[in-house]
């Protein structure tokens, strides 16, 4: 009587069968497995050996299961079967993919870190890190801290990266209630205009840039003198702005959530010039369902939803 006690050596012996037994042929098994016919004919010789019974009838290239061959096809069926259930039902080691994000500290703050809750619901298999700071499009620090994407306003500047997505962006004054009823009548004439600078809005920018750009397109926000308070950073100048301390130009991106809240409104009814853009940079176009283009896909999405909805509001000319 063979040996039929189930082994590492009887398993292959076993997968060979319940695929030659499937197919038909050991031609079709050889071209299934990508082995030779041979080797198929070999592997099943040396288990009917082994189990000490004939497992097929051969008739030229055709072949046929004998009474024993159907009952071990099912329970080899099922002995596979299980297993697979088993292999399945195993938790997977919770291995993921970090993703090293850098971004304009106003945008991080205000947007993104807000919204990655709903990437991270999307793709658990992929970890994000935000890096909040000004030297998003260096391409120096770009290499060296291994940065996958780098989120941004303003010239890119993307020498050694690759532009993936470019989206203009809307600018008005902004300030807070009390300081708009200010700004209309109930300010003494001596007083100065407060103007809220953020000094770096963009890669290389010059600090005044933002008030620059409207004055040239619409001209003073005020008749008033003005004087100016500086910040590192467009979310102070907003902060500010809430506390009354002034006016700021207000990205709509940026201010969106504020003015649907009333805590900002807009300092007067100019039409909203276009401005600089906000863009997205990485080392190389990513590869289709990468981890980076599942996150560039859902960055893409979310500032093309959030910049339509801002944009809309900054086109109405109402408080």
């Amino acid at each position: 009587m063979g040996n039929r006690k189930l082994d590492t050596a009887l398993v292959p012996g076993l997968w060979f069968f319940k695929v030659a037994a499937e197919s038909g042929t050991f031609a079709r098994a050889a071209e299934e497995l990508c082995v030779t016919q041979s080797a198929v004919s070999q592997r099943v010789r040396a288990l009917e050996d082994r189990l000490d019974t004939k497992l097929f009838e051969r008739a030229g290239r055709e072949v046929k299961l004998t009474a024993s061959g159907l009952m071990l096809l099912g329970a080899v069926r099922e002995g596979f079967a299980g297993l697979q259930t088993g292999l399945d039902r195993l938790p997977r080691d919770q291995t993921t993919t970090v993703l090293k994000v850098r971004c304009a500290p106003s945008l991080a703050l205000e947007w993104l870190t807000p919204r990655l809750h709903d990437f991270m619901r999307q793709h658990p298999d992929v970890s994000v890190s935000i890096f909040a700071d000004w030297t998003y499009t260096d391409r120096v620090q770009f290499e060296r801290d291994a940065i996958d994407v780098a989120v941004g306003y303003g010239d890119p500047g993307i020498q050694g990266r690759q532009l993936l997505v470019s989206l203009p962006e809307l600018v008005r004054p902004v300030c807070s209630p009390d300081i708009y009823g200010d700004l209309n009548g109930t300010l003494p004439s001596s007083a100065a205009v407060v103007l809220l600078h953020d000094v770096a809005p963009g890669v290389d920018a010059a600090p005044n840039v933002e008030w620059m750009h409207w004055t040239d397109a619409r001209g003073a926000v005020s008749s008033r003198r003005t004087t100016d308070l500086h910040f590192n950073l467009a979310w102070l100048a907003y902060q500010a702005a809430i506390e009354s301390r002034g006016v700021a130009i207000g990205r709509s991106l940026l201010v969106d959530r504020l003015l649907r809240e009333r805590r900002l409104v807009f300092a007067n009814d100019q039409p909203a010039p276009e401005a600089s853009s906000y863009f997205v940079l990485a080392a190389i176009v990513p590869p289709p369902g990468s981890p980076i283009h599942r996150f560039v896909e859902w960055l893409t999405a979310e500032l093309s939803a959030s910049l339509d909805k801002a944009r809309s509001l900054f086109l109405e000319y109402s408080h």
